[in-house]
């Protein structure tokens, strides 16, 4: 991976961190978000090449948000290839299936409650956003 700036990386651990924090939150607030999750039971851990990881467990409905993290073994690792793709991702300005089409997010693990987690996403969606728009 090319070397990216300190400003770079900064951005892009924030984005990730909020995102991960962010689906805690909500997960605890909005019932319809807990309904979307219903019985889905994984350790999602996210990875911006090797410069960023994290990971949230779901359980009860619930997420548990861990910064700076690694899981000895997730259900699901979603990577993002570089930190560019990850920012695009997570501010909103790229689509996720078309990057991931390009091989630039990578799914390993249990592609099922991968593609579960991303309907859930499209409900968190307009949370996450308020917190990327200048």
């Amino acid at each position: 991976m090319s070397e990216i700036s300190k400003k770079d990386l900064i951005q892009v651990k924030t984005l990730l961190y909020s995102t991960i924090v962010s689906l805690e939150i909500i997960s605890e607030e909005d019932e319809m978000v807990q309904g979307e999750f219903g019985d889905i039971e994984a350790v999602i851990q996210w990875k911006i090449g090797d410069v960023a990881a994290g990971y949230m467990e779901v359980k009860d409905s619930k997420v548990k948000a861990h910064m700076d993290k690694v899981h000895p073994d997730p259900t699901v690792i979603i990577t993002f290839t570089d930190p560019i793709t990850a920012r695009t991702i997570l501010n909103g300005r790229a689509d996720a299936t078309k990057m991931f089409m390009k091989g630039k997010l990578l799914v390993e693990g249990d592609t099922k409650k991968a593609m579960k987690l991303l309907s859930v996403n499209e409900l968190v969606e307009d949370y996450i956003m308020i917190l990327t728009k200048k």
